[in-house]
């Protein structure tokens, strides 16, 4: 297992603040590693006086704002003394985490699924999504408490090109033993069935066909990537939904998915399977955009 030497940490004044610094000390205590800590003050509407009817109001104390938290900082690294620097900027907040990431040549962006929502709702933000949309570089989204290091992690898989590269760097910062692969295929319904005018035996051979090409494409892929952990599963009806019920069922704390970008209708802003999972899993997300 890697070291990450740059991690950004993008924080709001929300409760996920503190779950988001405290995921990115445990990342960063496996190494020499620095974080950014990056606050964005996000009101436009506080320059603008006409706003409040031509009243004046009190000025934003950005000194202030980063001493609170570097305060927040040193409470929770107080046993690691993790290298750390805390930027506060003002705008639109995913473009000034993306910017900033890429200045500090950082290797991954962690922030929070939502902004000022309770943590126990675990909604998609829009700053999350714009990040992931925008950034060519990781991004793992919090949105449970992070109190130890991933103990159980789910990597569903297409045996794609990018799938196996969001796994290699998924090795380079997580334990090896912790990941499990997941390879969900489609078999042929009924309804394929009675279309194309295939007969019950018929039915049979193809999907014995279905999955022994899948589970030979599983097993080639799980030596290229080095896991050997990995279950075929089959699915009739949405893989998107069997995602779901597999990552609460095996209660997973982590899943990891790769994604071929951001910039074609193939991608996964029109609703592919990673657009899905960012939405709707209840566990912590990693979006590996190559």
């Amino acid at each position: 297992m890697g070291t990450l030497n740059r991690i950004v940490a993008a924080i709001d004044n929300s409760q996920m603040a503190d779950e988001v610094l405290k995921r990115a000390l445990l990342l960063a205590n496996k190494g020499n590693c620095v974080i950014t800590v990056v606050h964005t003050i996000d009101v436009p509407w506080f320059d603008k006086p006409d706003f409040f009817g031509g009243e004046e109001i009190k000025e934003i104390d950005e000194i202030q704002i980063k001493k609170k938290i570097e305060e927040k900082v040193e409470k929770l690294n107080k046993d690691t003394n993790i290298k750390y620097s805390v930027l506060i900027s003002r705008g639109d907040a995913s473009d000034k985490i993306v910017h900033i990431a890429q200045q500090e040549n950082a290797q991954i962006i962690i922030l929070g699924a939502h902004s000022k929502e309770d943590i126990t709702t675990k909604k998609f933000g829009s700053t999350a999504q714009k990040v992931t949309q925008n950034s060519h570089l990781p991004v793992l989204v919090i949105k449970n408490q992070a109190n130890e290091y991933y103990k159980n992690i789910l990597i569903p898989t297409d045996v794609s090109e990018f799938s196996q590269k969001s796994i290699l760097f998924a090795k380079k910062i997580f334990d090896e033993e912790s990941m499990k692969l997941a390879y969900l295929y489609q078999y042929a319904n009924s309804y394929d069935i009675d279309f194309y005018s295939f007969g019950p035996e018929d039915e049979k051979l193809i999907n014995e066909r279905m999955e022994f090409h899948a589970n030979e494409h599983l097993e080639k892929f799980k030596k290229s990537v080095g896991i050997e952990k990995g279950n075929l599963i089959e699915s009739s009806t949405s893989i998107d939904d069997d995602l779901i019920n597999l990552i609460e069922k095996n209660n997973n704390d982590l899943v990891i998915i790769g994604s071929h970008g951001t910039k074609n209708i193939k991608s996964f802003l029109f609703g592919s399977t990673a657009s899905f999972l960012m939405k709707e899993s209840p566990s912590d997300i990693l979006v590996y955009i190559p």
